[in-house]
């Protein structure tokens, strides 16, 4: 089970979200430092653009979707 605390830093919430066992597991946690930890949200996402480039991708289109992305998605093209 992963808790956030107040002394978590950018290492540790990566490591944390990193070891979750499958991919619905690892946005959870994402989603858990994201409403715990805002003001780390955008050093999160370059870490692990870097890391873990395929978690990234979907972590990127789920929450953050491009304007062509969106056009995918209302047409059914994903």
């Amino acid at each position: 089970m992963v808790q956030a605390t107040k002394d978590d830093n950018l290492d540790s919430i990566t490591e944390k979200i990193l070891s979750g066992k499958d991919l619905n597991e690892k946005k959870s946690i994402y989603l858990l430092f994201t409403m715990t930890h805002p003001h780390y949200t955008k050093a999160v996402n370059m870490n692990l653009s870097m890391i873990d480039p395929v978690f990234y991708k979907v972590i990127r289109k789920a929450l953050f979707p491009s304007t062509l992305d969106k056009i995918k998605t209302f047409l059914g093209i994903n």
